[in-house]
């Protein structure tokens, strides 16, 4: 089986900022540069390990095949090492991929992947096109022959008893990436040529020349729908507002079910899913949660992934009580949590004259329409 590490450590000193988090076309470069090797048969499981303590980039993953580890070296060799140790012992065959290499294709991993099992150690790559010239004190030094240069890309694959003998037989020696270190180990390691296009962004100019690769989708237009059951001895709650009634709402959270519709809405708008995967109600910290506080989670989330609220539709469907008196604060609080004026949030309440779930007051429902647009600055 196949485990894919990927270092996303990192300090991003020359981009100025995390550039793994930063977004175009709707997706962060991590997601980006994990989503090739995602639906990959060989690839059994795929090992992001980060810094302690850093929360966004594991948010930004659920697939079965995806773990993160929370233990980053201060250098690339050290995070590769930490994640080798962690990866599943299924897995002989390892590849290690950059976070911010977000351009990989999938017929460049199969063919690293083809290599590695032939020749126990591969590297993807490319020959210079340039003339390439060494420096002395800023002053040329030679012309190398341009024809024997080939410039090291990921992802880099190994059998993993090679790469286990590497780490151990060069302790103490530094490499720039993991295919200098099994060399340095005394053994071969086979090129494998890709494309140009699977560059690695390091620099502002690198996010620019990114963005140029995707078109990105200007607007995304998300649907969503809940429904709770009323019952005794529970708060009404509904968009933030709690509303004097005899009967609340059955809930692992506060059951507030206009606010999960707004957030299911947006979560769909972005094609993640729904509450259910990122509030799980079988995790106890989200019990008793307020879903404002969850909504403004989700808000990150969309913004994280370059994206604002245009304008929000939300009805509730309830016999009783009357929420017209509510209905204006519901409008501040979502507004607040979306950072949006006022008139951006729409929220209406209709009943059921007497038929189904919300019409008998066995329950209420609620739907919302979103719609977001792609920050300009993204």
């Amino acid at each position: 089986m196949v485990g894919v590490i990927i270092p996303a450590a990192g300090s991003s000193r020359r981009m100025g900022q995390n550039k793994l988090l930063l977004s175009f076309g709707g997706k962060t470069v991590i997601e980006r540069s994990v989503a090739p090797f995602l639906d990959m048969e060989d690839v059994g499981e795929i090992l992001i390990v980060v810094s302690q303590g850093e929360t966004v980039i594991p948010s930004l993953f659920c697939h079965p095949k995806v773990r993160v580890l929370a233990q980053g070296g201060e250098t690339r060799q050290e995070t590769v090492y930490h994640g080798l140790l962690a990866l599943s012992k299924e897995c002989d065959t390892v590849l290690i991929h950059d976070g911010a290499r977000p351009f990989v294709d999938t017929k460049e991993i199969d063919a690293v992947i083809c290599a590695t099992k032939a020749f126990g150690a591969a590297v993807l790559g490319v020959k210079a096109r340039d003339t390439v010239k060494t420096l002395e004190e800023d002053w040329i030094r030679k012309t190398l022959d341009r024809n024997e240069i080939f410039l090291a890309q990921t992802p880099q694959g190994f059998d993993r008893k090679l790469l286990e003998e590497a780490f151990a037989g060069t302790k103490g020696e530094t490499f720039t990436d993991e295919a200098g270190m099994v060399e340095g180990f005394g053994k071969k390691v086979k090129a494998v040529f890709g494309k140009n296009s699977n560059f690695k962004l390091t620099t502002p100019e690198d996010l620019t020349l990114a963005k140029g690769m995707i078109k990105e989708p200007v607007m995304r237009v998300g649907h969503g729908y809940d429904v709770h059951r009323l019952t005794e001895g529970r708060k009404l709650i509904l968009g933030g507002v709690e509303i004097p009634f005899s009967l609340g709402l059955l809930g692992h959270s506060d059951a507030d079910v206009l606010t999960h519709a707004v957030m299911d809405a947006v979560l769909g708008a972005l094609a993640l899913g729904d509450i259910g995967v990122f509030f799980p109600d079988t995790d106890e910290k989200y019990r008793g949660a307020h879903s404002l506080a969850l909504l403004r989670e989700t808000v990150a989330l969309m913004e994280q992934k370059g994206y604002e609220l245009g304008n929000l539709d939300v009805t509730v469907a309830a016999q009783a009580p009357k929420l017209r008196p509510y209905i204006e604060t519901m409008r501040e609080n979502l507004a607040r949590a979306f950072s949006v004026s006022f008139d951006r949030i729409s929220v209406k309440a209709t009943t059921e004259e007497g038929l189904g779930v919300s019409g008998e007051s066995k329950g209420i429902a609620a739907t919302a329409v979103c719609l977001l647009f792609a920050k300009p600055s993204q």
